[in-house]
């Protein structure tokens, strides 16, 4: 398909090309300062960070505004200079023509120039000349395909807000008033539970709500909930909805461009760790609010509503927020490194391709800020690397024996981290717990912890310590390929007890590829050559030749050894995976438990099955009990559901005490989803309605009382059935639709007649002109003229062309089939 030569306007169409094409050297060298800043500050507070990933972000939309200016404002110098037609008269119109020719004859003189010193740029800027049209098509079409991505999400949204949603127990609710006072937001936010959300989520931003799955509010402890709700309100106190919108904006003009998508997603992950951090500002409470994220992502393994939103969903999201809560902040910089050094040569090399337009000064501007920036670059990898605010704190000791156990703690400016671990005697240098002044050593591979400080007796001591990095060890991990041998790394290294030669273990073992990432996470959890061993012979038993690091480092956190696997197999479960055995340890999923769940009678559960009994808290009486109160032979999916709703005893003996017929799960299901009680059955029996289960529900979910039953029997409609009601309140039939169908004058009264002029919109406007035309209507005359679009002027053009019929129907049929028994005018 042959592209037009012009696609808005020739003006417009240049300006917008060459700013999409500066734009790449634009942003690519706005997200290598940013990342250079945000490096700087990789010790200062989320919401530091965010403001400047943000601005950075700006600072993109901006610049293109200003190029696409640029651009524009000589288009239209150049558009009057070819224009200009000398009006003869004054002397104010010869100077106007003078510097319009003179602006003329000097971009022309600079081009010229230009084009003499560099040939080969001016070659590239005829072909990009050429095309930009082409440029300009490609870019529009993936914008709208990328805008219509963003309309479809918010026609998601809307959805959620608007369907299959329940309010959440008023205990809930007031807990977050509660939360939401403390904050200092007095704005009315919703708190629903949703059929279709999968994690809890908050949308919208002038009247904001929260999303909890269906069942998952009530499978948390309340102070779980408290942090899940601390953290929505911290980003509707952040107003990060709309700033998310405007930023999604930002993202669909500049979709091509990977460094707009790298500082969106920088965004994104400061955006979080900045809510994080205020809602623990809000509790008070940091151990709270990391078992709250452990909690949800335990969940996020079990149907029906897994929870990713609120823990992460990638794999590695909950250990990095975790990790990020309680120890020292780590920074992962090694790909942007490696990322700024590529996007210096690309912005360098669009520079000279494209610099010409900038004149002169700017662009001895622009060398010399790329010369400056890489001395500073330098700096950055060589000292700044090796300098830990961490490495020195308090200590604290007990001794018993041979064991001696000490805490280490680190309190700087902004953050502070604490672990504990216990030695032998024997692995200190000229410890002496005889009470006193003390100095002692704690001698290990990645360095060497002194301490100085007073035993107070011959049982515990505290004081100073003081981390020295082993020089030779950073050397030789920096020789194997590891980047960026900081004092943060091998502090990590020192209390794994990582030997030198650590990385060259892992390779032999078939990780070729060890990041600083990889190494950092092995030491903070403690990984070393024995554990790593034990993990790698599991998996061989198990079949699996080559684990990933991170599977490795799940097995830890689950605390999987062989004995999970031999019990499995005791028990029936011998072909397992590696994450099915992972997942099972990680829920404390024991042999008893599995016999216990066996004996319920459902047969042989699957994994999947057996944790989701783990989480329920299923127990073997649970059947007998269901069983008793009428339920007769349950499966193991009744069980699960009666468990997710909370279904117990109690509520089945209300619901059996109703007089509802036969229990059933589905019915006590869907009782309990829609909030249907003994007293609003109460209520309908005292009004006479007899109504069976389904009219209930029905009646429920449409919020039907007493008193809207009331205002229905008032409309003189005659006898209404519990059907007829529940049609009235889902078309929205009132007092003033009767009062309404009245003035129209089309017939009589009824709930058919009423049902139909509210499907078909029929409203007195629409009827009013047609009383002028016929001596009587009725309702299906007024209906047939809606249906098929006849209206007063089309009558009039009908009786003009020959033809009269006595009613509005006939009209109708005349329009759609020229039909009729009018006769033909005289």
């Amino acid at each position: 398909m042959k592209i037009p030569d012009v696609i808005f306007s020739a003006g417009f169409d240049r300006a917008l090309a060459w700013t999409m094409l500066h734009s790449i050297w634009q942003a690519t060298l706005i997200a290598i300062l940013t990342g250079l800043v945000l490096y700087l500050l990789r010790r200062h507070s989320a919401r530091v960070r965010y403001a400047v990933a943000n601005l950075a972000l700006v600072a993109v939309l901006l610049t293109s505004a200003g190029t696409f200016l640029y651009y524009f404002q000589e288009v239209r110098v150049l558009s009057r200079s070819a224009e200009v037609k000398p009006q003869l008269g004054t002397a104010a119109s010869f100077t106007a023509v003078a510097n319009q020719l003179a602006s003329a004859e000097m971009v022309a003189k600079v081009r010229s120039a230009t084009a003499a010193k560099s040939p080969g740029r001016t070659g590239l800027r005829v072909f990009l000349s050429k095309h930009l049209p082409l440029i300009v098509s490609v870019w529009f079409t993936g914008m709208a395909l990328f805008l219509c991505r963003l309309l479809g999400s918010f026609t998601q949204v809307y959805y959620l807000r608007r369907e299959k949603n329940f309010p959440a127990d008023p205990y809930w609710l007031d807990l977050l008033d509660k939360l939401a006072g403390r904050s200092g937001y007095y704005t009315g936010v919703q708190l629903l539970e949703s059929a279709l959300v999968r994690s809890p989520l908050t949308i919208g931003h002038l009247k904001p709500i929260i999303l909890f799955p269906i069942g998952l509010i009530n499978r948390l402890t309340e102070a779980e909930v408290e942090a899940v709700l601390a953290h929505e309100l911290a980003h509707i106190l952040r107003r990060d909805y709309i700033f998310n919108l405007l930023q999604s904006l930002v993202e669909a003009v500049f979709y091509f461009h990977p460094a707009v998508w790298w500082l969106s997603s920088q965004i994104r992950q400061e955006r979080e760790s900045a809510c994080d951090d205020q809602a623990i500002t809000l509790l008070g409470n940091k151990i709270m609010y990391a078992k709250a994220l452990v909690s949800i992502q335990e969940m996020a393994f079990y149907p029906p509503a897994p929870a990713l939103a609120f823990a992460g969903n990638k794999r590695n999201q909950l250990l990095v927020r975790i990790q990020r809560l309680f120890s020292p902040p780590t920074t992962k910089f090694n790909i942007m490194e490696k990322w700024i050094a590529t996007g210096l040569v690309v912005c360098s090399l669009v520079a000279i391709a494209f610099g010409q337009h900038l004149g002169a000064h700017t662009s001895n501007q622009s060398h010399k800020i790329t010369k400056s920036a890489q001395p500073h670059l330098s700096g950055t990898n060589t000292t700044e690397s090796k300098s830990y605010a961490h490495n020195s704190g308090i200590w604290e000791a007990t001794f018993s024996g041979d064991s001696v156990c000490m805490t280490f703690s680190s309190q700087p400016k902004d953050d502070h981290w604490v672990t504990g671990e216990c030695f032998f005697r024997s692995n200190f240098t000229n410890l002496n717990v005889m009470p006193g002044e003390t100095a002692f050593q704690l001698i290990r591979p990645a360095g060497q912890f002194n301490m100085t400080g007073k035993m107070e007796n011959n049982n515990s001591g505290y004081g100073r310590f003081e981390f020295v990095p082993n020089e030779s060890y950073r050397t030789t991990l920096s020789q194997q390929g590891i980047d960026r041998v900081d004092d943060e790394l091998l502090l990590h290294c020192f209390f794994a007890n990582l030997p030198a030669n650590y990385v060259g273990f892992l390779k032999k073992q078939g990780y070729d590829k060890v990041s600083r990432e990889d190494l950092l996470q092995l030491a903070v959890f403690r990984i070393n050559e024995v554990a790593l061993r034990g993990y790698l012979d599991i998996a061989a038993s198990m079949g699996k030749q080559h684990v990933p690091l991170h599977d490795l480092i799940e097995m830890k956190v689950a605390n999987v050894g062989p004995e999970n696997v031999t019990q499995l197999a005791k028990v029936g479960y011998k072909d397992l995976d590696m994450e099915e055995v992972t997942q099972l340890a990680l829920l404390n999923v024991e042999p008893l438990f599995i016999d216990s769940m066996n004996a319920m009678g459902f047969g042989k559960l699957s994994v999947e099955e057996l944790i989701t009994a783990k989480v329920q808290g299923l127990h073997t009486d649970l059947v007998q009990q269901y069983q008793s109160a009428g339920l007769g032979k349950i499966s193991f999916d009744d069980l699960i559901t009666l468990q997710v709703q909370h279904i117990n005893l109690d509520f089945i003996n209300q619901y059996r005490q109703a007089g509802l017929g036969e229990l059933s799960v589905e019915n006590l299901t869907s009782a309990k989803v829609v909030g249907l009680t003994t007293d609003f059955v109460k209520q309908y029996k005292d009004l006479g309605f007899d109504l069976n289960f389904e009219e209930l529900v029905s009646a429920k979910v449409q919020n039907i009382d007493p008193r809207f039953i009331a205002q229905c029997q008032n409309m003189e409609l005659g006898e209404l059935s519990m059907e007829d009601i529940l049609n009235m309140k889902i078309h929205g039939i009132d007092a003033a639709l009767v009062r309404q169908y009245h003035q129209m004058d089309i017939g009589p009264v009824s709930l058919e007649n009423l049902m139909s002029i509210r499907i078909h919109n029929i409203t007195p406007e629409f009827v009013k002109p047609f009383h002028g035309l016929f001596a009587k209507l009725t309702i299906d005359d007024v209906m047939s003229a809606r249906i098929h679009g006849v209206t007063p002027e089309f009558i009039k053009e009908t009786e003009a062309k020959g033809y009269k019929f006595p009613t509005l129907e006939e009209y109708a049929g005349f329009k759609v089939g020229g039909q009729g028994k009018g006769r033909r005018a005289e």
